[in-house]
């Protein structure tokens, strides 16, 4: 028995270190900690990048609440890797994780299908979580819990369920727990663009007109732009666009829809957030003739 006891303090141990730096990894590649978008294996890079996946993910809900749900999945990963990591409350940690993991699983093979999570292990670390949840309370071994010898009462149970309740607020955010999901997503599919007509304006020297329109698969996202100094029109002919431009909030346009960009504006999220259907825009530009109409991030 002893030698049981010394096996699963070990595999509780592991677990813990296992599952708070899957959580900590993911929330420090969204603030940019292990580089910026699209460079080696980083997933996010920044917080717009990750909350445009988090809009991809839940369609379902409104821009306000989407937005909403990626910081409140961004706190849940947060608390909940500390506390594994600290060892604090372990057995209501464990079962927080458990359902905020199966939550994610469950988004990410409604909309992104099912070999996501599988290929990124999500089903597997809530399995370890509950695992570690069901564990006999006295192996947590090197837990502040364990140096503490905290015991179940009253007063814990409830700091435990409000871990429990923050960590579940963040499930609708549909993030990955890992962050190789979103780099693997974005380079399946990329807008497509054609030229419809380009034209030197007779009636302003210099100046040349430009429509195109922009096809963007199931989805797809454009890396962050802009367009030098060209005067932007755009028109959703399908489906629905994402889109955030300079610090203006990211808004999701639909069928019919349309917004403009100055000159020099920066296009920071242009995506398609279903993950089921085509969206297809109308662009237009006047912009200086010979100016490249795109000019991606350095870092895209």
């Amino acid at each position: 028995m002893a030698q049981w006891e010394r096996v699963w303090s070990v595999a509780t141990v592991f677990a813990r270190l296992a599952l708070a730096a899957g959580f900590l990894s993911a929330v420090a590649d969204r603030f940019g900690l292990w580089g910026p978008p699209h460079t080696g294996q980083v997933g996010w890079g920044d917080f717009a990048a990750y909350t445009a996946y988090t809009h991809q993910l839940s369609p379902y809900l409104p821009d306000g609440l989407q937005d909403a749900a990626a910081w409140g999945a961004t706190a849940a990963e947060s608390l909940l890797g500390l506390a594994l990591l600290a060892g604090v409350l372990v057995r209501w940690s464990a079962w927080a994780a458990a359902a905020l993991l199966l939550g994610f699983a469950l988004s990410m093979g409604l909309f992104l299908g099912w070999e996501a999570p599988l290929s990124n292990s999500v089903p597997a670390a809530a399995a370890a979580a509950l695992l570690l949840a069901l564990a006999p309370v006295d192996t947590f071994a090197l837990s502040v819990d364990r140096i503490l010898g905290r015991k179940r009462t009253a007063a814990a149970q409830v700091v435990g369920r409000v871990v429990a309740i923050a960590a579940l607020a963040g499930v609708t955010a549909c993030g990955s727990a890992n962050g190789s999901m979103p780099a693997t997503a974005a380079a399946s599919s990329a807008p497509q663009v054609s030229v419809l007509l380009q034209q030197a304006l007779p009636n302003a020297e210099g100046k040349t007109f430009t429509s195109q329109i922009v096809d963007f698969p199931p989805g797809a996202a454009a890396p962050p732009h802009r367009h030098g100094q060209a005067f932007v029109y755009a028109y959703v002919l399908q489906g629905a666009v994402r889109s955030q431009v300079d610090d203006n909030p990211a808004t999701t346009y639909h069928q019919g829809e349309n917004w403009f960009e100055q000159p020099g504006a920066h296009h920071v999220v242009a995506a398609n957030p279903s993950a089921s259907e085509r969206a297809k825009l109308l662009v237009v530009y006047v912009s200086s003739t010979g100016d490249p109409l795109q000019a991606n991030d350095p870092h895209s």
